[in-house]
């Protein structure tokens, strides 16, 4: 059976415009030339997401 790609797909690849994601942890195997992981986990990019609605005053109610 083929499958036919969207052609915005299609259209992303060809244009640098797509960001692949992989799932299950597939990412954290990835690394740099000194062996540091090139993503953040799921975790610390919560925890960042946290940090950064703490640190935004804004959106504190007095």
């Amino acid at each position: 059976m083929l499958h036919k790609s969207p052609q915005s797909l299609i259209d992303a690849i060809k244009n640098n415009n797509l960001i692949p994601f992989i799932g299950a942890g597939i990412s954290m195997g990835i690394k740099d030339k000194d062996h540091n992981p090139v993503f953040k986990s799921w975790t610390n990019s919560l925890l960042d997401a946290v940090q950064i609605l703490k640190d935004d005053h804004s959106l504190c109610q007095a």
